[in-house]
């Protein structure tokens, strides 16, 4: 403390000289961690495809047209039903969603429109599935793979059916 007083008083006198402070500057001393390889999930990006889906046995279901989808792998558009010899327009949304194994995402939409503008009446579609990324597949020239199960509903005062049937389709551009 008395070293200290004297220090302070000197200083304030000018008697002792000032001392000066020396400070270290420290180093930092960086490091770089290794980390595994991780493969990122991607969602496909099917807009402007169209899926012609078939059943197992060859016929033709409908054709999903994706038209437009977003980064988070929402998407819009329509799937055309047949319906014997006329086809039915249904507008659809639905969703992408990856799943573990890059360029494979599980897919669903569904949507309902009455036909004909009758409003006692509802046709209505449903699909749960899966989806290989264009470029993933390695036949069909690479082309995107969609299969899943289609349900299909139609309800009106005189009439109702559900079916449900195992569908898969390529994907390919809308012909312009």
């Amino acid at each position: 403390m008395k070293r200290f007083l004297r220090n302070l008083f000197g200083c304030l006198t000018g008697s002792a000289p000032a001392r000066t402070s020396v400070r270290r500057q420290r180093t930092a001393h960086l490091h770089v961690e290794h980390l595994e390889e991780r493969a990122v999930p991607t969602i496909a990006m099917l807009s402007n495809l169209h899926f012609a889906l078939q059943s197992p046995s060859g016929s033709q279901v409908g054709t999903l047209y994706i038209t437009r989808e977003t980064s988070g792998g929402l998407f819009t558009g329509y799937f055309d039903e047949v319906v014997g010899a006329s086809t039915v327009q249904i507008p659809v949304t639905g969703q992408l969603t990856p799943i573990a194994l890059p360029g494979y995402d599980e897919i669903w939409f569904s949507g309902s429109v009455h036909p004909g503008n009758n409003l006692s009446a509802t046709d209505s579609v449903s699909f749960e599935g899966g989806v290989i990324a264009p470029g993933a597949a390695t036949v069909h020239g690479g082309a995107a793979y969609l299969n899943g199960t289609l349900d299909e509903f139609f309800a009106s005062p005189l009439h109702h059916s559900n079916t449900d049937i195992k569908v898969f389709g390529w994907g390919s551009a809308p012909v312009t």
